[in-house]
C-alpha cells in the first residue's frame, strides 16, 4: 500500500491538516504533492513521504514564530491577525496586496517584525467577533491608529461609505 493511500482529506499530522489529498507535480519537481493547512492558515504543498514521517511539523511562518518568541502563540487569533496585516501589506501576491499595501498603506516599525510588541500595544481581542480596524482607513497600522472592532463598526468605517457631517457629527448615509 502506498503512503497516500493512507492519507485522507481533513486528517492531522502535527499542525498540519490535509486539505487536498489528489495528487499534484509541482513544475520542476519529481516527487508527488498534497496540499496541507497549518494551524496558523498557511497553505503549501507537501510530500505524503514528509508529512507521514513527520518530517515537517508545521509551516515556515509557525517555526520562526516559536524560535523567535516566548508568547507560545502561533495559530490564535491575535497572532493571524498581526501576520494577516504583514502579509497584505507587503506581499505583492496575495490578492488584498492592492487594497492595503498597493495603496501605500505599512505596518510601523514597532510591529513589523515584532509579534511580541504587536500583543503588547493591542491586547488580545475581547471575543471572536472583534478583528483589527484602521480608525483612518487611508492611514498604517499602528497603535494609534488601530483598534478591535466588531464587523458592524469596520462596515461603518468603510472607504466606500458617503460621509455627511451634519452640527459637528460624521456619520455614513446609512448611519
Amino acid at each position: 500500500m502506498n503512503i497516500i493511500d493512507k492519507i485522507s482529506n481533513g486528517d492531522i499530522f502535527n499542525k498540519w491538516v490535509v486539505i487536498d489529498v489528489s495528487p499534484t507535480k509541482l513544475k520542476g519537481k519529481q516527487d508527488t504533492y498534497i496540499k496541507c493547512r497549518c494551524s496558523c492558515g498557511n497553505e503549501k504543498y507537501i510530500t505524503p513521504r514528509d508529512l507521514w514521517n513527520n518530517r515537517t511539523k508545521m509551516c515556515r511562518s509557525c517555526q520562526v514564530a516559536i524560535k523567535n518568541s516566548k508568547h507560545n502563540m502561533c495559530g490564535t487569533k491575535v497572532y493571524n491577525t498581526w501576520k494577516a496585516i504583514r502579509k497584505r501589506c507587503y506581499n505583492k501576491n496575495t490578492p488584498q496586496y492592492k487594497n492595503w499595501g498597493g495603496r501605500g498603506i505599512t505596518v510601523c516599525d514597532r510591529w513589523l517584525n515584532s509579534f511580541d510588541n504587536f500583543l503588547v500595544d493591542m491586547g488580545e481581542p475581547p471575543s471572536k467577533e472583534y478583528s483589527i480596524d484602521r480608525i483612518n482607513n487611508n492611514g498604517n497600522y499602528c497603535k494609534d491608529n488601530c483598534h478591535w472592532a466588531t464587523i458592524l463598526e469596520q462596515a461603518n468605517n468603510k472607504r466606500s461609505n458617503h460621509v455627511i457631517t451634519y452640527k459637528g457629527k460624521t456619520h455614513n448615509i446609512k448611519q
